[in-house]
């Protein structure tokens, strides 16, 4: 609908949308294994060359820099074990880390624009893409 576009680039315009993506099957890929590996940087030295280090990690999906215990939540699929294996051992370069395999991952299909949403039941939200 006509409506639903306008106020698509109305929040392009304004940053709110700031790119269209695609979800990957990471099993049919052949990326059997997920895990979320936690990271504590030893003296909470961060360093600004740990991006670099993530992202050079190929088995790295997205990390997230976070207060609390650890100081990263680092996603990372891998083929096999050998290979998360692999992973690890490049993520410990960062600090201390602990692994917990993912079993499972869930995602919002919509998020919801307004408070009220409750109520309208979905009419003020925005389908994220299948």
């Amino acid at each position: 609908p006509p409506a639903i576009a306008a106020k698509i680039r109305d929040m392009e315009s304004e940053g709110i949308i700031r790119r269209f993506t695609i979800h990957l099957d990471y099993k049919k890929l052949g990326f059997l294994l997920r895990a979320i590996v936690s990271i504590s940087v030893p003296n909470q030295d961060v360093e600004a060359g740990t991006h670099d280090i993530l992202m050079g990690i190929p088995q790295v999906v997205r990390y997230h820099r976070g207060t609390g215990m650890y100081d990263y939540y680092v996603e990372v699929a891998a083929t096999s074990l050998s290979d998360l294996d692999h992973a690890l051992t490049s993520l410990s370069r960062v600090g201390k880390t602990q692994t917990s395999i993912t079993l499972e991952s869930y995602e919002r299909d919509s998020f919801c624009l307004s408070s009220a949403c409750d109520d309208k039941k979905g009419k003020d939200t925005v389908p994220f893409p299948s």
